[in-house]
Order: structure tokens, then C-alpha cells, then sequence
């Protein structure tokens, strides 16, 4: 039997409204350390940090070249092209990475992850990450419902962010026969994002892992 697996994300809509997550509430704490490890373990971190710093220049570098290519005309052959689409791809999942470790540092040292909010249109930036999608997992649907009539106070990239990991992980371990549905609206002052898939449940001894 199928069951459906919705995957949902509420915030207030209002300017100056707050972003919040919620973790399965399992805490590990370590004690014992020596003054040693934890400067090992902020050096660790310092580290990443600056690495991920210097991972932009050369990438930056690899997007230009892409870029020049493409306006150039002087790639025409199909593979040539497909290998061009290729670059521009993987630099835009690498550059994503590096953000992902420079907010993984930025968390770890206690500067806490920055937020760019506005109240521009949260509706293109959804439809461009379905849009993504679907060009990746072209035998897979994915159906979309959007009723946002109300200015949404977030970080947008952050957003897409959301909605491109709960798609891609119902395209992921979903039932491959069955479509991935995505909605978002604002209802109430609240904006409210969902992901459901068909697949499988979740045995119920997985359920703290899930939450």
C-alpha cells in the first residue's frame, strides 16, 4: 500500500516575523574535553571556513570561462554544447556546496547563518527550482499548486533552497510511478509550503529519525 508523505514548513508572512526550525529534541553532549580539543576543534572550523573562501576564486573562474564559451558561438557541435550545460551545472552545484560549508562554519563559530529577507515574489523563485527539477528527472512529474496573494517577509534563496531538497528527496524515495506534488500559499497572514509523495511508509521504530 501507498501511503502519502507530505512534508510541510509554515512561517508568518509579516515584516519581521521569525524563521523557525525544530529538531527531533536528541541532544549529545560531550564532556571531559581537555582546553586542547576545543581549540583543535575551532581551528577545524576556522579552517573550513576560509576554505570555503578560497573555493570561490578558482570556481569563479571555471563560470567565466563557460560563460564566454557560450556567448562566444565557438562550441556547435551537440556534445560540445551538452558538455558546456554540463560545466554551467556543476559549477552551480559546487558554488551551492560552498555556501553550505561557509554556513556549516559560520553555525559552528557562532556568527549563526546570515538571512537576506525581502517581500519580493516568492513564486518565481519556487517555479524556477520545479523548473530545475523537472529538467533533472525528466521521466518524473512533479505537479505544482501556488495561491500566494500575500507579500512573503523571507529569504528567498533560502526558501528555494527548502523546496529543492524536499522535492528532490521525494524524487528520491518516493514511488518513481507516482507524481511529487508541491504547494505553497498564504492563508491567514502565514505562508505555508508542502512537499507529498507516494511510497512506501515509514516503519514505525524509523519515526525518531524522520522528525
Amino acid at each position: 500500500m501507498l501511503d502519502v508523505v507530505r512534508s510541510r514548513l509554515a512561517i508568518p508572512c509579516g515584516f519581521g516575523s521569525t524563521l523557525r526550525t525544530r529538531t527531533s529534541g536528541v541532544e549529545v553532549e560531550a564532556s571531559g574535553g581537555s582546553g586542547h580539543s576545543a581549540g583543535t576543534a575551532q581551528l577545524r572550523e576556522q579552517f573550513i571556513a576560509v576554505l570555503g573562501h578560497d573555493l570561490r576564486n578558482p570556481l569563479a573562474a571555471i563560470s567565466a570561462g563557460a560563460r564566454i564559451l557560450q556567448r562566444s558561438g565557438a562550441l556547435q557541435e551537440p556534445k560540445e554544447l551538452r558538455i558546456l550545460d554540463m560545466i554551467n551545472s556543476t559549477v552551480t552545484r559546487m558554488s551551492d556546496l560552498i555556501d553550505d560549508i561557509l554556513d556549516f562554519a559560520r553555525g559552528r563559530l557562532g556568527g549563526g547563518i546570515t538571512l537576506h529577507r525581502d517581500a519580493k515574489p516568492i513564486e518565481p523563485v519556487l517555479e524556477q527550482v520545479v523548473d530545475e527539477l523537472r529538467t533533472a528527472s525528466p521521466q518524473r512529474l512533479i505537479q505544482t499548486d501556488f495561491e500566494i496573494n500575500e507579500p512573503v517577509d523571507c529569504d528567498r534563496a533560502r526558501i528555494g533552497q527548502l523546496a529543492s531538497n524536499l522535492i528532490g528527496n521525494a524524487l528520491t524515495h518516493g514511488a518513481p510511478d507516482q507524481p511529487v506534488r508541491m504547494g505553497a500559499r498564504t492563508e491567514g497572514g502565514t505562508f505555508r509550503l508542502w512537499v507529498a509523495n507516494c511510497g512506501e511508509p515509514i516503519p514505525g521504530s524509523r519515526h525518531a529519525e524522520t522528525v
